[in-house]
């Protein structure tokens, strides 16, 4: 890849990092095009979101743009934080001065995926985005998904007997933790965002009493009667909704896991949550 002009010494602004990623793409050929996506592709964002760019490059030069691409970003304002995210895949995630954020993913064309409402082209000269669909088709929640926020709720509650026969409470406020984690996001799958949403973004998906809930549960400290009530209230709320959206989405139900997990809870713990479970422990 060819060095893009440096911008000066002084921070950039968002605006000004997107046209300068522009015009290194536009001189360098290893560059087939430059997308941006996330809330800026789409048309929308605010102040506080950051530049996701997809850089398309031809196949036999894939590899060698992803070793200079930390280097080629470098020329442009060095990084003061430089990590691929999901190593192998080909997607970093960048700090720039100023705390500007860049994720900037490599790919290949015929990989290029998303919808012409979800991706801006900034450099473009094969016209990838004008072939993309116009936009993501609506969708259902996902079963697998569902049937696997389920199984692992399950499976945290479950645990919960260790924590307290080990006397660790401050263990148990991360597994309340969790079990928080699983609830926001079950929250998020009965939306069924067409596409992934960013993940400080929350309020702009969830209605505002999804969001109430989660403003209200409980993070306790690390005493016992407050990790207990915490721990109910996430599975009371978190069951119920489960249960529904596993019917109307077709999704499996672990019957036998609940049911071990209501046993466990009840022999192991002292807790009768046979108001939570189904059938009772």
């Amino acid at each position: 890849m060819l060095p893009p002009a440096t911008c000066g010494g002084t921070p950039l602004t968002r605006e000004d990092l997107i046209q300068a990623l522009d015009a290194a793409s536009e001189r360098d050929p290893d560059v087939i095009a430059l997308l941006l996506g996330g809330s800026l592709g789409a048309g929308g964002g605010d102040r506080w979101s950051d530049v996701d760019a997809i850089l398309v490059t031809a196949p036999d030069r894939h590899a060698a743009v992803v070793n200079d691409l930390q280097a080629w970003v470098s020329a442009i304002a060095p990084p003061v934080l430089w990590r691929q995210t999901f190593p192998p895949h080909p997607l970093f995630m960048a700090v720039l001065p100023g705390w500007l954020r860049l994720d900037i993913t490599v790919t290949v064309p015929g990989h290029v995926t998303g919808a012409r409402d979800r991706v801006r082209a900034l450099y473009d000269p094969q016209g990838l985005v004008e072939a993309l669909p116009g936009a993501y088709p609506r969708r259902r929640p996902d079963p697998r998904k569902i049937a696997g926020l389920v199984e692992e709720f399950l499976r945290v509650v479950g645990l919960l007997p260790v924590a307290v026969g080990r006397d660790e409470p401050v263990l148990a406020v991360t597994g309340v933790t969790l079990l928080r984690g699983l609830l926001q996001d079950l929250l998020v799958e009965a939306q069924a965002p067409p596409a992934p949403m960013g993940a400080l973004s929350l309020s702009r998906l969830l209605p505002a009493e999804d969001v109430a809930l989660l403003a209200a549960l409980p993070l306790p400290r690390a005493e016992w009667s407050e990790i207990l009530e915490a721990n109910r209230r996430y599975a009371a709320e978190f069951l119920p909704r489960a249960r529904a959206l596993a019917a109307e989405s077709g999704a499996s139900w672990p019957t036998a896991l609940e049911a071990e997990a209501a046993k466990r809870l009840a022999r192991d713990a002292g807790l009768d949550w046979s108001e939570v479970f189904r059938g009772g422990a």
